[in-house]
Order: structure tokens, then sequence, then C-alpha cells
């Protein structure tokens, strides 16, 4: 919750009063007035959470192709804390099924430091041997460099993929450790259809992206984050139009 509002002091005013990060888009602003008397600190960490569900949200999409235009339209919104457009509980249930909590309240892969990493194995000493000689990293070190951290970090990308926030962390690890690479080799963020150029939804790209996504298409442990299917459409199409129980 620190790290949301920033605070440490109102950090704790909402954990007295037993709201925790998954209740933050339920706080509205009478709520927040008696939580933050002064104007001032209110309004900063208004802020704050909008930002925090905004990001959210983004994540969401980014993780789930774009509905169909003539059936986005038809998934009702909820509005929390003034100006804060989010999809209502009812929707996000009937998009992502019994996934719901796993996006929602997904937990962060656990902290490591990407030296030691590299250093337990063969494959990676040679990585960092190169990069001591050259200063540089070619593609094929790039390569075993990233099947190391998707490898170290399996488990939570079948479970619950990456968001924004990881690849952003994972990509400055590679930075720091290998600081003549560039961020974008390994993850450049995805654009909204609302602020595309093209006014299409682009994804994601990197090699981590990549390697992410190769893995999940392929691998049968891969936990589906996908949209479940309604129950009178599977049977509405399992009948053919016209269809008679009759016949001669």
């Amino acid at each position: 919750m620190e790290e949301v509002l920033q605070d440490p002091e109102v950090s704790k005013v909402f954990h007295d009063n037993e709201i925790t990060i998954d209740l933050l888009s339920s706080v509205t602003d009478e709520i927040l007035q008696e939580l933050i008397p002064l104007v001032g600190p209110r309004l900063r960490i208004k802020k704050r959470i909008a930002s925090y569900l905004n990001s959210q949200k983004e994540n969401i999409e980014n993780q789930l192709p774009e509905l169909p235009e003539n059936e986005a339209s038809s998934h009702s919104t909820a509005t929390s804390l003034s100006e804060i457009d989010f999809l209502s509980e009812t929707s996000f249930d009937s998009y992502f099924g019994d996934n719901i909590d796993k996006i929602l309240y997904r937990p962060k892969f656990v902290d490591f430091d990407l030296k030691t990493i590299l250093l337990t194995t063969p494959m990676g000493n040679s990585i960092l041997k190169f990069y001591e000689v050259n200063n540089m990293l070619d593609n094929t070190r790039r390569g075993r460099l990233v099947d190391i951290i998707v490898k170290h970090l399996y488990k939570h990308i079948i479970n619950y993929r990456f968001n924004h926030d990881e690849y952003t962390i994972l990509s400055a690890k590679i930075i720091q450790l290998f600081p003549t690479e560039v961020t974008a080799t390994y993850y450049v963020q995805s654009i909204a259809k609302r602020n595309s150029a093209s006014g299409k939804h682009v994804l994601a790209k990197g090699r981590l992206v990549d390697k992410c996504r190769n893995l999940i298409f392929n691998c049968g442990e891969a936990v589906p984050l996908k949209r479940k299917r309604k129950a009178a459409e599977s049977s509405s199409s399992d009948t053919p139009e016209g269809s008679s129980s009759t016949g001669r």
C-alpha cells in the first residue's frame, strides 16, 4: 500500500481502517475526506490512487486482445474517484472469468540480483566474460541472457505473465549490469488505441516480450487468461439454424 500512496502516515491511516490495496477502486471522495481532512494531502493521495488504478487497467488491457467494437460497447463502466473510468466488477467477471483475482491481485515476481543469477550458470558466466572483453553484447548473448531471465521467472510468467512495471524492472536490471545495452532491445511499451497515431492498438515488443509470448504459446502449463465464452453463445453455435426435431 505504501508503494502506491507514497506516504507512510497516510498508509497507516488506510491500514488502521483495514483498507487494502484491492479496495482502492471503491474509495470515494467522501471516504477520502474522512480519512484525510487536509485538502492538499487528500488531493495528492487521490491523484496517486487514480494513477495506480489506471496503470492496473492498462496492464490488463495489454495482457489480452481488445474486444471487437460491437462487443466492447456493451460492457459497462463504473466510476471510482471522480473522473476515473474503470471496468465494473460485473464487466470484469464476464470478461476475465475465473481469472479475475489472478489478474487484479497478482503478486510481483520475487526480486533477484541479475549478476548473481548469471554467475550460477556456465552460460551466464560466458555472457559476463564476453561483455567484460567487448564492452557490448552480440545477438547470441542477448538471446542467452533473456533465456536465463525467463527460465528463472518461469513459474511467474506462466501463472501471471509480466506487466509493464515488471518488464521495465527487468530491462533496468539488464541496463544496470550491461550499460552499453539499449532498453528498447528488450522492451518497448505497448501503445493503447486512443494514443496511437494509427488509431490501432500497438503491441509491446522486444526480446523479453517475444520470449515470454513464445513460452506462453508453446507451454501447456501456462494458465490461460482468456475471456470465458458464454454458455448461450456456445449452445447457439452448436445448433444449426433452421434445424428441426422432425423430418420426413
